[in-house]
């Protein structure tokens, strides 16, 4: 047996070592370090490898989280994360411990923004758990560095001990332990990292070859044992036929009625995956990596490029042309959190995004400029009604614009009032929540429009929120102050504190 073969044999004894006698740590870890010194560079192992992690004795018959992952569901089949919680759970008892929460994962390690490392501090914080085991550090994370190290940090100030199976209990005020820490999270990145890369250089490789390297390669799609990619003949007519078809019509409902009408198999396209066809490039035979072209397989086409490209054009004319449209003009969104969205939506009917003319759902259909405002306009998704245009309408602009909403100071209602005259009171109306059934009193008037007219720097403006500005100084009436807001509800007043 040579010196490598010994230096490793030591290493795995080195865990165990950790919970003898300190006599026989000690000799052993002095034998371990004078044989690894040779075959590693100057410095790698420092004097104080003596000295680091705890002992088992240090953590008896204590609480523990025990953690087993694989990147993905693809490996959850294997015996991987079995043999990880076991070799922990053996720790686990050998220290006379319990294990009171059990994660087997199939995820990511490359962030630690993930819900069970979140769960785990949780119940650090909470008392539950006392040590969380694992049984190699990359099992725990692969996360960026300085993101890693601000996890440990948590576990630290959770008093939550990280056993890693492959080293020990870590001691983080060691400073020892907190170099190996550090060496690890480095480590378990820069795996990733490699991991990563060889996954890409394979990928582009597959395609060169004409081979598939993810999952489903989408519907009329397919790829042999060796990973080949061919076109499904059964399935070649329904994907030309939705391309064809969607060029003529510009709506995916009618190709899918189309498809239907046409074609009897069983495995037809959803709604969702006649979209996914229609951006698809493989349609073009083109095998990408990202946005990339790596092979251009004609065998694989069902529709030439001039006609996929206008699809493409097609598709992108039905989606905003601006990055500030919005589905509900930014005004309209203000109202609602002013006034409140159910007095918004009752004023605007439309609000469901449906057809004024047949109450078929509507679809995306562009932008223009209106009012001062871009917004997004909408086309009827039935082809026999042709109805296109903008959510909002004249009239609906107008139930909005230059009016004073008055909102209960005790719920949410707006305008939804029984309104009483009393002039013998200090104020004129008494307003009456259908709502809530509290009341209150005010010198407004109950139209909304008249009330604006009264309170010109007040009103609701489409164009300009002036909202909350008022032309009131601190020399200004105690009356105009008291009527500075009437559509904020902390400024009304309770009837019984006005009434003589």
């Amino acid at each position: 047996m040579d010196n490598l073969a010994i230096a490793q044999l030591s290493i795995q004894a080195i865990k165990s070592a950790y919970t003898r006698t300190p006599l026989s740590s000690i000799l052993l870890l002095i034998t371990a370090t004078c044989l690894l010194h040779p075959i590693l560079p100057m410095g790698d192992i420092p004097l104080p490898i003596l000295f680091g992690f705890l002992s088992q004795d240090d953590v008896r018959a204590q609480k523990w989280a025990v953690l087993g992952r694989v990147s993905s569901n693809s490996q959850f089949d294997n015996t991987s994360t079995d043999t990880q919680i076991e070799e922990v759970t053996n720790e686990c008892i050998e220290a006379d411990g319990t294990v009171e929460h059990e994660y087997e994962l199939a995820e990511s390690g490359a962030s630690i923004h993930r819900e069970s490392l979140e769960e785990i501090v949780d119940k650090g914080e909470n008392g539950d758990i006392d040590i969380l085991g694992v049984s190699k550090f990359d099992r725990l994370m692969r996360a960026d560095a300085w993101e890693g190290m601000e996890y440990l940090k948590r576990l630290k100030q959770a008093d939550v001990t990280l056993y890693v199976g492959t080293h020990g209990y870590f001691d983080y005020d060691d400073m020892f332990d907190f170099r190996i820490l550090v060496q690890q999270i480095l480590f378990s990145r820069k795996w990733f990292e490699r991991i990563r890369e060889n996954a890409k250089d394979g990928q582009m490789s597959k395609l060169e070859k004409g081979k598939w390297p993810y999952g489903t390669p989408g519907y009329g799609y397919a790829k042999d044992e060796d990973d080949y990619l061919y076109l499904e003949d059964e399935k070649e007519a329904v994907l030309a036929a939705i391309l064809k078809q969607y060029k003529q019509k510009e709506s995916i409902e009618t190709v899918q009625t189309y498809i239907r009408n046409r074609f009897d198999i069983e495995d037809l396209p959803s709604k969702s995956q006649i979209g996914t066809i229609l951006d698809n490039r493989l349609c073009v035979g083109d095998l990408m990596y990202k946005e990339r072209v790596i092979r251009r397989d004609p065998e694989l086409a069902v529709v030439d490029r001039e006609t996929f490209q206008e699809i493409r054009e097609i598709r992108q004319e039905q989606r905003p042309t601006s990055g500030n449209a919005r589905k509900i003009p930014a005004p309209v969104n203000r109202a609602a959190a002013d006034f409140n969205p159910e007095y918004v939506i009752n004023k605007i009917d439309s609000l469901g995004i449906q057809c004024r003319k047949c109450n078929s759902d509507l679809r995306k259909y562009g932008t223009e400029e209106r009012w001062d405002t871009t917004v997004q306009k909408y086309k009827c998704k039935n082809e026999d009604c042709g109805y296109q245009g903008p959510l909002l309408t004249k009239s609906e602009f107008k139930k909005l614009h230059e009016t004073l909403p008055l909102k209960c100071p005790y719920c949410p209602a707006t305008e939804r009032f029984e309104v009483t005259r009393e002039p013998e009171y200090k104020w004129e109306f008494t307003y009456e929540c259908k709502n809530c059934g509290q009341s209150f009193g005010s010198n407004q008037v109950e139209d909304i429009y008249e009330r604006a007219k009264n309170n010109p720097h007040l009103q609701f403006n489409w164009f300009q929120d002036l909202r909350g500005v008022t032309s009131c100084d601190e020399t200004a009436s105690e009356e105009n102050q008291q009527n500075s807001n009437f559509s904020d509800s902390r400024e009304n007043r309770k009837l019984g504190e006005f009434v003589a």
